[in-house]
Parts: structure tokens; sequence; C-alpha cells
């Protein structure tokens, strides 16, 4: 007869693992994901599904505005862009045959401080005046 020759792929449930190098800066702030997933690719490339939430901020007015700059929800690896200040939660799904499983990660999105500098009052004569600042963040205030 002729060689038959099976082959026998054993697939186990993904697990969804991803890190960054940094999961706080400032806005406009960009994200690069490096995922981690274990899965078994020998067998079935498994898929990727990311999601943000935005978790809302002490800042009023702020909606929690973010875009994928690079690859796109289905990705394996997208770089996403956070352009308001806020906390987001990324999830990521990932999904093979036997299985899905999620992993999340926050993300702390910052303003950059300002600088307010209070007027000094008017001045006749020789008068020694220490003028006073405020930095100001989103979160914290700071009389100098």
């Amino acid at each position: 007869g002729f060689p038959v020759t099976i082959r026998w792929c054993v697939i186990q449930t993904p697990i969804a693992a991803f890190s960054a190098a940094a999961l706080r800066g400032c806005a406009p702030f960009s994200l690069e994901i490096l995922n981690t997933s274990s899965t078994n690719l020998d067998c079935q490339a498994p898929s990727y599904k990311w999601t943000v939430q935005f978790n809302g901020t002490e800042c009023a007015g702020n909606s929690g505005k973010w875009s994928i700059i690079v690859g796109n929800d289905t990705s394996f690896q997208p770089t996403f862009r956070f352009d308001s200040i806020g906390q987001y939660v990324v999830t990521l799904t990932v999904t093979n045959r036997c299985g899905t499983h999620s992993t999340s990660q926050t993300v702390e999105v910052g303003s950059l401080p300002g600088l307010e500098i209070q007027p000094l009052p008017d001045l006749c004569g020789s008068s020694a005046q220490t003028p006073k600042g405020i930095i100001k963040s989103c979160n914290s205030q700071i009389t100098q």
C-alpha cells in the first residue's frame, strides 16, 4: 500500500497577554503594544480583537478621544493614540477553535503641566515683591 501520514494538531485555549513600554503618559500619548499572547500558530491562526473603554477623568469637558494609528482593532500589535486626558482600559481578546481569553490593562493619560503666574500689585517707589506661580495639571495644583 501507500504510506499514510496523519498529522495531529493539539490546540489549546489561547492565553491573551500584552505589554507596553509605558502605560502612563501625557496627551497626545502613543501606546505601542507588544502582544505576548500564548497561542499555537502551527495549527490555526487565532483571531485578535482590541477594545478601549474610557473610564473618565476629573477634568470637565473630556470625552475620551482615542484612535488606532497603526493597524486596526483586529491587528496582532496595533499602536494606539490617546488625545484626551483620563483613564482608559485597553482589552485584548484572543480566540481560536478551543476558546476565548481576554486580558486588560489600564492606561493613564495626563495633561502637560501649565504655569499660571499671579499678577503683582501696582508698585510705587522701591519695593521688593516675590511673584507666586501655580503649576497646574489635570489632577493636581502646586503653589510656589
